[in-house]
């Protein structure tokens, strides 16, 4: 791997709008073997005092990438795993406020941040990619970026309405390996926080304001440069939706159901009955899932969900930001210590894996 420029800082100690299975050494993966729960988990203390990792992506298991921010040193927060260490990059612009991270492989590499800009990563140096502009439109956060090849790409985020107090529109561009343009602007009020491609139409999940002062939760489909809402419920009782990829195949997270999407509609796969669900999951196919909870990790296995992790009670939690692969699982998570949320990442391998 090219030199990454990087301080080495991390204490590794035993003890989470996006996940999918990001390398090549999962192609062996089938549908009909289940998946496996023999995991030896360790949590990696990667932040200082008052932190927080927006966004995780990884090509592998030695190359995972997190950004965020910390209110106690107010440069760049990114960092990276070599498979080893986690390392603070000290080779990022100082004007990157990093919101979200995707990338291809470990030479093309892309970072939106919260002032309407774009980096990009070529395996040695960060370079400003692209800067959006528009005259009725400020204060741009880059919520998401996804892709599938270098030519292939697209990023979401939401901006305020100048001259308007409290409306935000969202903007959806896409890369065409040579530069960004913009596809459609959501409507007025509509923030969109996830967005994948699903065979040749795009996926977007957000958050709405709506006419009638309520608040929901819509799942929209970009086809043939036409805007198609699908799904839409209020937030207060439905709870949250969001969107990934399993196996190859589309899944709406929509409470506390796991749906399985195609052109006729939705089926549901799977429920969890369980107040602890907190709204997320991914996986490697439809026999190897994962279920973020506010006190752990639940696993189906194309049988049965069971617990294959419970937090510790000291304050800790993880969140629906999931780097998945053939042997390991990254999920970002926090602990309160003495008054102060001190970020980290959970890392799970398979025992007879485990570094």
């Amino acid at each position: 791997m090219k030199m990454l420029y990087c301080v080495s800082v991390i204490i590794s100690i035993f003890l989470l709008i996006s996940c999918g299975v990001t390398d090549n050494e999962n192609n062996d993966q089938t549908i009909s073997k289940p998946g496996r729960r023999d995991y030896v988990w360790q949590t990696d203390i990667v932040y200082g005092q008052n932190s927080q990792i927006y966004s995780m992506w990884g090509s592998s298991s030695d190359n995972v990438w997190i950004v965020g921010y910390s209110t106690y040193v107010f440069i760049p927060q990114v960092w990276h795993f070599n498979g080893s260490n986690w390392d603070w990059c000290s080779n990022t612009p100082n004007d990157m406020y990093a919101n979200c991270i995707f990338g291809i492989d470990e030479s093309n590499i892309w970072i939106g941040d919260d002032k309407g800009g774009i980096y990009f990563y070529n395996g040695s140096t960060w370079v400003k990619d692209f800067q959006y502009n528009d005259a009725n439109l400020e204060f741009l956060k880059f919520n998401k970026l996804w892709g599938s090849t270098r030519s292939n790409l697209y990023a979401v985020g939401t901006a305020s309405v100048k001259d308007s107090f409290n409306v935000y529109r969202s903007v959806v561009l896409h890369y065409n390996g040579a530069s960004w343009e913009e596809l459609f602007k959501g409507k007025t009020s509509l923030q969109y926080f996830n967005i994948i491609k699903y065979k040749s139409n795009l996926y977007l999940a957000g958050y709405l304001r709506d006419s009638d002062d309520k608040n929901y939760y819509v799942i929209d489909e970009y086809k043939n440069g036409s805007i198609n809402e699908i799904y839409k419920a209020e937030s207060n009782i439905i709870g949250r939706v969001n969107i990934e990829l399993i196996g190859g195949e589309l899944y709406f997270m929509i409470g506390k159901s796991l749906m399985k999407y195609n052109e006729s509609g939705l089926t549901e796969f799977l429920r969890v009955e369980n107040v602890n669900y907190d709204y997320y999951a991914c996986g490697r196919n439809e026999n190897d899932i994962f279920f973020i909870m506010t006190d752990g990790i639940m696993h189906y296995n194309g049988t049965d969900i069971q617990y294959i992790y419970n937090l510790p009670t000291n304050g800790s939690n993880i969140s629906g930001k999931v780097s998945l692969f053939k042997n390991d699982i990254f999920i970002v998570g926090s602990r309160y210590a003495l008054g102060y949320e001190i970020s980290q990442v959970l890392h799970g391998s398979f025992s007879n894996y485990a570094k």
